[in-house]
C-alpha cells in the first residue's frame, strides 16, 4: 500500500513578493489503494473527496502572500515560472500556456512540453 500525500517540487514568488505560485502533485500513483484508517473503518463520503481531490493533479494553484489561505487562481498543470508580476508559464495538457493570474486568461503559445523542466524563462 503506498503512502500517500501531496508534494509542491516547486514555489515561485511573483517579482514584487506578493503572490507564491507552487504546482501541487500527488506522491503516490492514481491507482494505489487508499486506507483512510488504522481501525478499518470505512469512510465512503471522504474515500470520494479524496479520490475526487487526487483526479485533479497536479495543478498550479497561486496563493496571495498576505492571505496565504485563499487560492488567487488554482487549475491542472505544471507551474514554470513567473513571467512577470502578473503572469505565469505552466505546463497544460503538453503545452506551455501563458496564464494572467489576476484576470484568468490563458493564452496558449503552441510550444510542446511534457513537463516544466523541459522549459525555462530567462
Amino acid at each position: 500500500m503506498a503512502e500517500f500525500g501531496t508534494q509542491t517540487d516547486a514555489s515561485f514568488v511573483s517579482p514584487d513578493g506578493s503572490r507564491v505560485a507552487c504546482t501541487l502533485a500527488a506522491t503516490a500513483p492514481p491507482d494505489a489503494k487508499i486506507r483512510l484508517s488504522d481501525s478499518g473503518t470505512e469512510h465512503p463520503e471522504e474515500l470520494q473527496r479524496i479520490k475526487k481531490a487526487l483526479s485533479e493533479l497536479p495543478r498550479v494553484d497561486v496563493l496571495g502572500v498576505a492571505e496565504p489561505k485563499k487560492v488567487v487562481v488554482g487549475l491542472p498543470g505544471e507551474l514554470v515560472d513567473w513571467l512577470d508580476g502578473k503572469r505565469i508559464l505552466i505546463v497544460q495538457d503538453q503545452e506551455l500556456v501563458v496564464l494572467d493570474v489576476d484576470s484568468g486568461a490563458k493564452a496558449l503559445t503552441g510550444i510542446k512540453a511534457s513537463g516544466p523542466l523541459q522549459a525555462f524563462v530567462r
